[in-house]
């Protein structure tokens, strides 16, 4: 194809460039041709962004010499002989080794042809000697088909059919009698011998002779009645041995429409009758008035009515049906109350939508309270009628009682308010200090609250304002939510949710409560909860505590009797004291409330019954060492409630000591944390068990992934090896035979090396796809403008044959991995100069700004963590609608002889960008170009 001495400094320059991996240039390149000699200029870059198995040679012309200088340029290119000599060598033996693979190809098809010809003669031949045999037997076969056909037909009819009717018999648990004309046995099936008492030797004789075991006299009446009438007879009949059977005479007739005798058939159906009588008697058996109803409908398929198919007993006597046939009656005329206002419509809505309903109803004529329940069945439904009307009237009377009590609390409220003025004047009495007075009701007095669940208002004493320092009016459920400590926050909303929806009457919780002024407040919270007639929670009261100021108040109350039992009992915790020795002297009431042991059998060692069996000996032994240092303690026990549970509490211990240091008492008070200790264990049990499921799948995915790396490399490396040669062997041919062979050989060489090309790329593409997920992150710091250069320099080419304009803006310098990065500009750059618009100058414009946050709409920010980077282009664009489907693998929205491609690149970019933590999209419209946004973090 090139000139001699072309030829051998180009390959000598391609080699070079293979060697040393770099691009060259080479100016001044000369060769003669005709009587000219032409100057070349040739570029070599042995990297082609598409692949790394091509090398891309540019060629342009340069101008022409004189023959003086011709040979100075010759002489700087020409090779020595030695050098040329040994290419030569390389060449003629890859030629050799080529001529003889495609002589192996030639004569292997050769030699198989021959063999296959050969053996087709011989069918051949063996094939016209069994055409004639058969022609001959056929003549013969055809004239004794024809006598024999007739007569083996309707024998196998026959055959068949005494085969079928004997097998019928046989298998069926139907009992089968044919008697003919004169009523004599003609045929019996063996289920009938267990009823008739029949033998083989019965056949022929009347049926009047035979015994049976069937208890109706008036047989041989109804036989006699059918052989006359030729109607069907049908009557239950019952055995001597209590089965049911169902009998059936009906006559014989013949195909011609004769009466040839009768047939008596016995069917069993002691089991349905059976659960018959069953379901019937569990039917009458309910209080409840049960009815059966079927649809009745239009015309146009609507239910206009339903029909009663059938009720219980209760059902007849609760709307006075016993005189009335029911079963068949339509609802509307036997029970119409039951059809009136909106139920109507909602038994419709049972039957199409199959929803089933559950409400109370009222019937003004029986002045009584129903509550209903359909369920679908069928084409119809049953429903359930449940006089309920005695627990109306208690619910009546419940509200009625509930409105007494709101008059007593009102009553109690004035008696409050009574005795809050006696407070204050016996107040001003007392001789202590007005600001120990003032701390020691701080410490003690709750915040009421009263939360309304309906309109979710809650209000709050003034004692909240004084606690905690907010405003009450205004502090709303959400806001105490949040001024919860954030580590106690979920757990305390759960458990307080749980009571409501779970129709408990009593929630109580111990948590940190962030004050005003930012510290944390230890609160005890207790509540009730309120429920309507219809158990439905719709308020909720409580008091809140401020554990904080009682625990400054224990080391004062233990210098006065009166006052520590006055705060003790206003605690809503369980408090009590005992002496150095451990002996207990006081207990309040709090206690005797929780575990139902009075304050006398509570002294000394009698609380000691009050904590479970296994975690006193714990509890003794940690307050004696406590005591051995004087020191405080707590631990967690379980301690009795009411006599019949253990529950988990935190038990709190103070060692109150005199001036020189002696143990005098101590200070125990104990909160209810079973909820709290329950909840752990169970989370603890279930994080133990998640771990060690993620554990068990983490090691498979790893091995799964080491397996698929391996399979990946040695498949791709497997795979080019035949391609390569394919291409090779094909081009091989093409340049030898160039002339001797036909223009669609030539059409089909030149398929099978591009397809060929398409393949190898395809398995690199791959190759490299599976690759990014081998966790190799090489990340530093990138000037991303001058990757975007370096790629433009790669396609400098293809920029310059399209006369391609990209504008590159300035690009925040980046911490990616550089060839990842790379090969992301390669993919999109490279796409927006293959699909390009006929007749439109290809523009790419390349900006990047800094963001603050993940998200393709977040603003621009001069000191923004990620950087949107967009891609925009001028070409074809592509339909909105495949913005998600074009970064799947092999996904082409356009056919490969139209552009070329594997269908990978997208799929590849998507990757590294989520490998570099950043998301990718895509915006276009048909015909309008294309823009493609990357955000990336700024470090990784």
């Amino acid at each position: 194809m090139l000139p001699q001495d072309l030829s051998i400094a180009l390959n000598k320059e391609i080699r070079r460039a293979w060697k040393t991996g770099e691009k060259i240039k080479v100016e001044g390149l000369a060769f003669v041709r005709s009587t000219e000699t032409q100057l070349l200029n040739v570029v070599i870059n042995p990297h082609v962004p598409s692949s790394e198995d091509y090398t891309l040679v540019v060629i342009s012309k340069a101008g022409t010499v004189n023959t003086e200088k011709t040979e100075q340029h010759l002489q700087q290119h020409r090779s020595s002989p030695g050098q040329d000599q040994d290419y030569i060598m390389n060449l003629e033996s890859e030629l050799t080794e080529v001529k003889n693979n495609l002589q192996i190809a030639v004569e292997d098809p050769e030699t198989t042809n021959e063999e296959l010809q050969s053996s087709n003669e011989e069918l051949l031949s063996s094939n016209e000697e069994l055409q004639s045999s058969n022609e001959e037997l056929q003549s013969l076969n055809e004239e004794l088909y024809t006598l024999n056909t007739e007569h083996q037909l309707k024998i196998r009819e026959l055959v068949e059919l005494n085969d079928d009717l004997n097998n019928y018999f046989r298998s069926t648990d139907i009992a089968q009698i044919f008697p003919d004309k004169n009523l004599l046995i003609r045929k019996f099936n063996p289920a009938s011998a267990s009823m008739i008492n029949f033998i083989e030797s019965d056949l022929g004789r009347p049926i009047s002779h035979i015994s049976n075991n069937i208890r109706y006299e008036t047989l041989l009446d109804d036989i006699r009645q059918v052989q006359r009438s030729h109607e069907v007879v049908e009557k239950e009949v019952e055995l001597n041995e209590g089965r049911h059977l169902l009998m059936r005479i009906m006559p014989y007739v013949t195909r011609e429409d004769k009466y040839e005798g009768i047939i008596i058939t016995f069917v069993d159906i002691t089991t349905i009758t059976d659960l018959n009588n069953i379901v019937r008697g569990v039917f009458n058996a309910s209080m409840s008035a049960i009815f059966a109803f079927r649809a009745v409908r239009d015309a146009k398929g609507r239910i206009k009515d339903f029909t009663i198919i059938a009720a219980n007993n209760v059902a007849r006597r609760l709307f006075a049906l016993e005189v009335k046939k029911v079963e068949g009656g339509d609802l509307r005329d036997l029970a119409p109350e039951l059809i009136g206002g909106e139920l109507m419509e909602q038994y419709v809505s049972v039957v199409e939508n199959d929803k089933s309903i559950q409400r109370d109803i009222y019937l003004e004529e029986k002045e009584k309270w129903y509550e209903l329940t359909a369920v679908k069945m069928q084409d119809g439904f049953v429903g359930t009628f449940t006089d309920i009307t005695d627990k109306k009237r208690g619910e009546q009377r419940i509200r009625k009682s509930y409105s007494e009590l709101n008059e007593a609390k009102e009553t109690l409220k004035k008696l409050n308010i009574d005795l809050e003025d006696k407070v204050k004047g016996r107040t001003r009495e007392l001789s202590f200090s007005e600001e120990r007075f003032r701390l020691v009701a701080r410490a003690t007095n709750d915040t009421l609250w009263d939360w309304d669940l309906t309109g979710n208002n809650v209000w709050w004493s003034e004692s909240f304002s004084k606690m905690f320092g907010f405003h009450q009016s205004g502090f709303s459920r959400a806001d105490w939510a949040q001024h919860i400590h954030p580590d106690e926050r979920d757990q305390v909303e759960a458990a307080l949710y749980t009571v409501i929806n779970e129709n408990k009457s009593q929630w109580s919780c111990e948590y940190r409560f962030k004050r005003e002024n930012g510290e944390y407040a230890h609160i005890p919270d207790r509540g009730y909860v309120l429920h309507n007639e219809f158990g439905v929670p719709y308020r909720m009261l409580g008091s809140m505590l401020d554990m904080t100021a009682l625990k400054k108040a224990e080391m004062e109350v233990a210098n006065n009797i009166a006052q520590r039992q006055f705060l003790a009992e206003s605690m809503p915790l369980m408090v009590w004291t005992a002496d150095a020795e451990g002996k207990v002297d006081f207990v309040n009431r709090q206690f005797e409330f929780y575990t139902g042991i009075f304050y006398d059998d509570a002294m000394e060692e009698g609380w000691q019954q009050a904590v479970f069996p296994e975690d006193l000996p714990m509890l003794l032994d940690t307050r004696e060492r406590a005591g051995a240092v004087k020191a405080d303690f707590h631990c967690e026990v379980r301690i009795m409630v009411s006599k019949t549970d253990f529950r988990w509490n935190l038990l709190r211990a103070k060692a109150r000591k005199d001036p020189r240091g002696a143990l005098i008492s101590w200070v125990i008070t104990t909160t209810d944390i079973h909820e709290q200790k329950v909840m752990n264990e169970i989370l603890e049990e279930k994080v133990e068990e998640r771990t060690r499921q993620l554990l068990a799948i983490n090691h498979e995915l790893e091995a799964s992934n080491n397996d698929l790396q391996l399979f990946a490399s040695v498949a791709s490396h497997d795979l080019q090896e035949p391609l390569r040669k394919i291409h090779m062997f094909s081009k091989l041919v093409k340049d030898r035979h160039n002339g001797d062979l036909p223009d669609d050989t030539h059409l089909y060489l030149d398929k099978i090396m591009q397809s060929a090309r398409r393949m190898k790329a395809l398995v690199i593409n791959i190759l490299n796809f599976s690759k990014l997920s081998a966790g190799h992150d090489d990340f530093a710091v990138t000037d991303i403008s001058q990757v975007v250069r370096e790629v433009m320099e790669d396609f400098e080419v293809i920029i310059r044959e399209k006369n391609a304009k990209i504008h590159v803006q300035d690009i925040p310098p980046l911490v990616v991995n550089k060839l990842q990065v790379q090969q992301v500009f390669q993919n999109l750059i490279s796409n927006a100069l293959k699909f390009t618009q006929p007749g439109v100058t290809p523009e790419v414009i390349i900006t990047g700004k800094r963001v603050s946050q993940l998200s393709f709409t977040a603003p621009e920010d001069p000191n923004g963590r990620w950087c949107r980077i967009t891609i925009k282009d001028n070409g074809i664009g592509f339909d909105t609608e495949y913005k998600s489907r074009i970064f799947g693998l092999f996904h082409r929205l356009h056919s490969k002889d139209r552009f070329e491609g594997t269908g990978i690149g997208l799929a590849i970019t998507k990757k590294i960008v989520e490998k570099h933590n950043g998301i990718i999209t895509a915006e276009s419209n048909e015909g309008e170009g294309a823009v493609f946004t990357i955000i990336l973090p700024m470090e990784q």
